[in-house]
């Protein structure tokens, strides 16, 4: 999938969904690092851990309307977040550089990816 803004920027031009507990749960532990486009969506998810991840990520929780209900630019490894108004979240790399453009109840985008 490709999240966007609704003007029509691409945020993240390859969103993976976790469908199965199993794929939410195990989120991003064991990669080393991920592309500069590329995000996990985790749809029923209001809460997130880092612990024993190798790398800080950057979250975009979305509400059921896909607006932006908070967004954190980095956190850390062995660190948690949370937003109870969230519907779902994206796990995206901590130094994309739209995470500096999103603003809390902007309307995002999520559009299946034409091949």
């Amino acid at each position: 999938m490709v999240l966007k803004r609704e003007n029509g920027e691409v945020v993240l031009a390859r969103v993976r969904r976790a469908l199965s507990r199993r794929e939410k749960r195990r989120g991003l532990l064991g990669r080393n690092e991920l592309g500069q486009s590329e995000g996990l969506l985790l749809k029923g998810c209001r809460f997130v851990h880092t612990f024993l991840m190798k790398f800080p990520v950057g979250l975009i929780y979305l509400d059921k309307g896909e607006r932006v209900a908070k967004i954190v630019r980095r956190l850390a490894p062995w660190r948690v977040s949370a937003c109870l108004a969230a519907e779902s979240v994206v796990e995206c790399r901590a130094d994309l550089p739209a995470l500096g453009r999103l603003h809390v109840g902007e309307s995002l985008l999520m559009e299946e990816q034409s091949e």
